[in-house]
């Protein structure tokens, strides 16, 4: 999987490795036992895809797979602090970034590179967003708005001074 230039993940629909890392997941206790980084990578792959309705067609590289696939900058992953001797999917799992995302495939098509969308277009996007939002309110969402411009004071004060800051 490592490389001197990019490292292909087996995304599954949403499931990132980073999600399971290891300590957030650890029992109480020093010497509990946590994932190790290959099987947080299994969960965030293979197991994950397996608990989906695509299941069998996501979560491993293989010939008539989904090509889901998230391509890693490994040196914005790995210099310039990175010992050779620490395994590649450790690093990976401990160590990978959203910053480090250079393309992301989705059923073979690239739908991101280099920090843009290639299906979305941003302007068009804001446009209709702005667009939907200059329309006056219609009934349900006037009665919403209603409800929680009524409820905000009482939630207000029951969470007043839960925060250091208030």
């Amino acid at each position: 999987m490592a490389s001197r230039g990019s490292t292909p993940l087996v995304r599954s629909h949403g499931i990132v490795a980073q999600v399971l890392a290891d300590q957030p997941h650890r029992l109480s206790g020093t010497e509990a036992p946590c994932p190790s980084p290959s099987a947080v990578l299994r969960m965030a792959t293979e197991h994950g895809a397996g608990r989906t309705p695509f299941a069998g067609r996501i979560g491993q590289l293989r010939p008539g797979m989904a090509a889901d696939l998230v391509i890693l900058d490994w040196k914005a992953i790995t210099w310039p602090h990175q010992s050779a001797d620490i395994s590649p999917v450790d690093v990976l799992v401990q160590r990978a970034k959203t910053s480090a995302v250079r393309t992301v495939m989705s059923n073979g098509d690239v739908v991101y590179r280099d920090g843009c969308f290639t299906r979305v277009d941003r302007e068009a996007v804001l446009a209709e967003i702005a667009r939907c939002l200059s329309r006056p309110l219609i009934p349900h969402e006037e009665k919403r708005r209603s409800v929680a411009d009524a409820v905000l004071p009482i939630v207000s004060r029951f969470y007043q001074g839960y925060l250091a800051c208030d």
